[in-house]
């Protein structure tokens, strides 16, 4: 699953597309792709990772949602 924009800040990507979000950490391989309600729907993230996974995607869902309505608004540009 592509990602069409992200954001990277302190070694971990935040990406997402219309239908998910991917969570990479730079430079260790680990991603983990989640819908858009957080459910994981793959991840190479360690089992005792995903805690940090939900976490960070509760903690930037919000702007995710933003950005998202951002790129629909200007879409037809």
């Amino acid at each position: 699953m592509e990602c069409d924009d992200f954001l990277e800040e302190d070694g971990i990507r935040l990406g997402y597309n219309a239908d998910t979000v991917t969570i990479t950490e730079i430079g260790y391989g680990r991603k983990a792709v989640l819908d858009n309600e957080g459910k994981i729907l793959s991840s190479t993230f360690p089992k005792d990772s995903l805690d940090f996974v939900h976490r960070y995607f509760r903690q930037n869902y919000e702007m995710v949602e933003r950005a998202r309505s951002i790129d629909r608004k200007y879409a037809h540009d």
